[in-house]
């Protein structure tokens, strides 16, 4: 399946059209009651090391929160808990340097590998 997005309903084989489907692919009105739940997109470099996953959907109060669920989060994260200095967050397309930041329903969070070398 790799990246592709696929709505839920069609994992389900119930078939909807596209204008009733709300941002995460749930139908409008009936998305999860919690107000946290949040999606988080990893690079495909990642995504490798996650089992090919590339998206995910997560309960979360913070960025840091979310990130920390994440299967590949030793490789996002130093022993210390530090963000590693290759590693950039952004929320909603915005690059964010505060893991403690507070995440809500419909927010996106977008891990870029930084490049280095000469």
């Amino acid at each position: 399946m790799g990246n592709r997005e696929v709505p839920h309903l069609e994992i389900l084989g119930q078939q909807t059209e596209a204008s009733t489907l709300g941002k995460h692919g749930f139908l409008r009105g009936s998305e999860p009651e919690a107000n946290d739940v949040v999606l988080v997109l990893i690079p495909s470099l990642l995504a490798r090391e996650a089992g090919g996953v590339g998206r995910f959907e997560l309960e979360a109060a913070t960025v840091r929160e979310a990130l920390l669920q994440l299967p590949v989060r030793d490789l996002v994260f130093d022993e210390r808990g530090t963000l590693r200095p290759l590693v950039n967050v952004y929320l909603n397309r915005t690059q964010v340097d505060d893991l403690g930041g507070e995440v809500g329903a419909e927010d996106e969070i977008r891990l870029v590998a930084a490049i280095a070398g000469g």
